[in-house]
């Protein structure tokens, strides 16, 4: 009975600790992409970050302390920044395109607490008028070390740029191997049918398995256009046991395939039917959903679908690709707009159990001189069945810099089985004014889930009231280049609270 006893307290212990070890992924708690933008998922909730060099067209990738969330290195596959955003000393040259759909991947050593294998995808010029962002890709690897540098990182000079593969699309995805120590490397060849799957261990980068299924990639479409037959994302589940496969030319198929993590082969090839840019693709945390951005025209109501929703245990793939509906078309609860087209995007499950797109939407309540390039689509609950995800436009702050229009390249495990963040409170005192100081004008930047109705009265510093407003549903902006100089006092009734903020015009 003693023994009995142990043995339950033990697996009661082990229970404990491994779910302790879940909720210390932090891996992924922060982002950089676009132009110098980035989130912070350090708080919860994400918040912009302007903090970053990275600049990108497309490629980039972060790694961050999975115990204790801090930054360690980011990188648009041309050069690698440490934690203080500074270049490695040897983190320029790498041999990379940040043009590239998915150009960087960062994957942890096995059996090493401070070595990562930065995998990189290298354009290769290409004939033609699209050679700059079209044709075959390099798969690079190197080597970033956390103790050089001083402690903050810089890649073994012996060890960078090491050329694995030519003849690749611009996709490039890991998984982690069910042993929970090693994993898998997965690209897809150019005008080719064919995986490539590499075993990383901690004896290396070991050799690929060549294997043929699913569509063949074309090498070139009929109108030169190369990029549209390449790009688009390869991402797996969460549980690491589904790949799906997105290609933008909206002739190959939106696949989606088993994968098994154990031996590092796909299986089960299955076919959802051809989507016009299928870019972006993510299965939800729970592993239970895929989302695609699809302009597809929409089956039901009228329009274009804008992003997909597929329930993967629907049963059979012919279940599964008939389950393919809108989250936009006849949603009531959106504020998205039906587009006919739109820009390319990644999708990308945040350490929040939301789920973000950098969709550069440009429609609804986005400010006419943002032109969308500080907006994402966020789907709130991607656990959910179809409207109940709540998709929604959001705009974040990121003082005028294009953010997008791809995510950072994670390992899909960070995010396995995650819930949603419970909302924000509305609690207006910490409500923003932005910028601050202001010239020419500011906005009002409400917190949380607040979405009541305020009122807004500034006072210059005698006490007179120079500016009321009234009724405002949403984040107001608000002219003050009539007013002089100096210190004034914003007068905010929400609901029925009060709050008063400092406010200086320039």
């Amino acid at each position: 009975m003693y023994q009995l006893f142990r043995s339950l307290l033990l697996l009661l212990f082990l229970s404990i600790v491994a779910k302790q070890s879940a909720w210390a992924q932090h891996e992924a708690d922060t982002w950089y992409f676009g132009d110098r933008t980035g989130f912070s998922f350090r708080g919860g909730a994400a918040q912009p970050l302007l903090d970053g060099q990275l600049r990108t067209g497309a490629a980039c990738a972060v790694a961050s302390d999975g115990a204790t969330g801090q930054l360690l290195f980011y990188t648009n596959a041309e050069q690698v920044w440490n934690r203080e955003h500074r270049l490695m000393p040897g983190g320029s040259g790498l041999q990379g395109s940040q043009l590239v759909t998915q150009g960087a991947l960062i994957v942890p050593v096995p059996g090493s607490a401070t070595k990562y294998y930065l995998f990189t995808l290298l354009q290769q010029s290409q004939p033609g008028p699209f050679s700059l962002v079209g044709g075959r890709c390099q798969l690079v690897c190197s080597l970033v070390d956390m103790q050089l540098g001083g402690g903050l990182g810089d890649l073994e000079a012996t060890s960078k740029n090491v050329p694995l593969a030519q003849g690749l699309t611009q996709k490039l995805t890991a998984i982690r191997h069910t042993n929970g120590r090693d994993y898998w490397v997965v690209v897809h060849q150019w005008g080719s049918a064919a995986f490539l799957v590499y075993p990383i261990t901690a004896q290396g980068v070991g050799t690929p398995r060549r294997q043929l299924i699913g569509p063949t990639h074309p090498a070139q479409l009929a109108d030169t256009l190369q990029i549209r037959g390449t790009d688009g994302q390869l991402q797996a589940s969460p549980d690491g046991r589904k790949l799906a496969c997105a290609v933008s030319d909206g002739i190959q198929p939106f696949s989606v395939f088993d994968f098994d993590a154990a031996q590092g082969t796909l299986s089960a090839y299955a076919n959802l039917g051809a989507l016009r840019d299928g870019y972006g693709v993510s299965f939800s945390p729970d592993n239970t959903k895929l989302y695609v951005q699809n302009f597809s025209r929409a089956a039901q109501g009228t329009g274009y679908n804008v992003i997909s929703q597929y329930d993967m245990s629907a049963g059979d793939p012919a279940a599964i690709a008939a389950s393919g509906s809108s989250l936009i078309v006849d949603n009531p609860a959106t504020n998205i707009r039906i587009q006919q087209g739109g820009s390319y995007y990644t999708l990308q499950n945040g350490p929040d159990g939301h789920l973000y797109g950098a969709s550069w939407y440009r429609g609804g309540d986005v400010p006419a001189e943002d032109s969308g390039l500080q907006t994402f689509y966020v789907i709130a609950q991607p656990n959910a069945r179809g409207f109940a995800s709540a998709i929604r436009a959001e705009r974040y702050e990121f003082a005028g810099r294009t953010a997008g229009p791809s995510m950072p390249n994670f390992m899909q495990h960070y995010f396995n089985n995650l819930a949603p963040a419970l909302p924000i409170a509305c609690d207006p005192a910490t409500v923003a004014l932005f910028p601050n100081p202001a010239t020419g004008s500011f906005q009002v930047r409400l917190p949380g889930n607040c979405t009541q109705e305020y009122s807004l009265i500034l006072y210059n510093s005698v006490g007179q009231q120079v500016l009321q407003a009234n009724g405002i549903t949403s984040d107001g902006k608000m002219s003050v280049d009539h007013l002089a100089t100096g210190l004034y006092l914003a007068t905010l009734k929400i609901g029925q609270q009060i709050v008063t903020k400092k406010l200086i015009i320039y």
